[in-house]
C-alpha cells in the first residue's frame, strides 16, 4: 500500500468515518475512496487538496511525503514511528489524542515540565 492510501485510510478512521461519509463529504464516490486507499488509483491534485483540506492536514501529510527532522534528538517521542504508525496508535488508543490534545495548549515550559514528569513515571514503573 502506498503512503498515500495508508494515511488517507488512516485519518478516515482516526475520524471515525466510514469511506461511504468521507466521499460524501469529499464530492466523491464510495468507490473512488476505497480505490485510494486500496492503492489501484491515485487521485488528481485538486481532488488531494480537497481530501487535505478535509482532514486540515497539509499536501506533505496526506502524501506521506512528511520531512524527516535534522537530527534525532528533535523528535525524541516519535522516534523510529512513521505518521502512519502515529495515526493507528491514536486510533487504537483515543487517550494519545486527548494527551496530544491538551499537549497543544501547553507553552515550552509547562510541555518540558509533563514530558519529564512522565518520563520520571515510567522509569519508577520499570524499576
Amino acid at each position: 500500500m502506498n503512503q498515500f492510501a495508508s494515511m488517507l485510510k488512516a485519518l478516515r478512521q482516526q475520524q471515525a468515518l466510514t469511506q461511504e461519509e468521507l466521499a460524501r463529504d469529499v464530492g466523491l464516490s464510495k468507490s473512488a475512496i476505497s480505490m485510494y486507499e486500496c492503492g489501484n488509483r491515485e487521485p488528481d491534485l485538486n481532488t488531494l487538496e480537497r481530501i487535505a483540506r478535509y482532514f486540515s492536514v497539509d499536501m506533505a501529510t496526506i502524501t506521506g511525503n512528511m520531512p524527516r527532522p535534522a537530527r534525532e534528538e528533535e523528535a525524541p517521542a516519535l522516534k523510529g514511528l512513521s505518521v502512519v504508525e502515529v495515526l493507528e496508535l491514536i486510533n487504537k488508543r483515543p487517550q494519545v489524542a486527548q494527551l496530544l490534545t491538551f499537549a497543544r495548549q501547553l507553552d515550552d515550559g509547562d510541555l518540558d515540565f509533563l514530558i519529564a514528569l512522565v518520563e520520571r513515571l515510567n522509569l519508577s514503573q520499570k524499576g
